[in-house]
């Protein structure tokens, strides 16, 4: 299991991502793909590493996405993370939800509305 948050599209956000459910000690590679294909390994921007605790759960942060969103390659919508072990074999994914606030509310997408 893998879970990510729901996100202010803003150049200062931190990617928080935690899982649970590996093995001990396992090392965890994050690899970000955007919308548009745009696939990225993670590792490089991690603090700290993700390797999975004695009870087989992990958490990290990513900060400095501002590249990205400048690029216009992270935008409003929902992008994925892909969760492998360190030889880059599949392991879990989640979704990671970038909003526009400063976007009037009512226009905001029903999930950041949950938010």
């Amino acid at each position: 299991m893998v879970a990510s948050p729901i996100l202010e599209l803003d150049k200062k956000a931190q990617v928080v991502i935690m899982g649970a459910g590996f093995e001990p000690g396992q090392e965890v590679c994050l690899l970000f793909t955007t919308m548009d294909g745009v696939r990225t390994d993670m590792g490089y921007a991690l603090d700290p590493e993700s390797v999975a605790n004695e009870i087989g759960a992990w958490s990290t942060a990513r900060t400095g996405c501002g590249r990205y969103i400048k690029k216009k390659l992270i935008k409003e919508g929902v992008d994925t993370i892909t969760v492998t072990d360190g030889e880059y074999n599949f392991l879990a994914y989640a979704g990671v939800a970038f909003h526009d606030a400063e976007k009037p509310e009512e226009e905001w997408p029903g999930w950041a509305k949950a938010f």
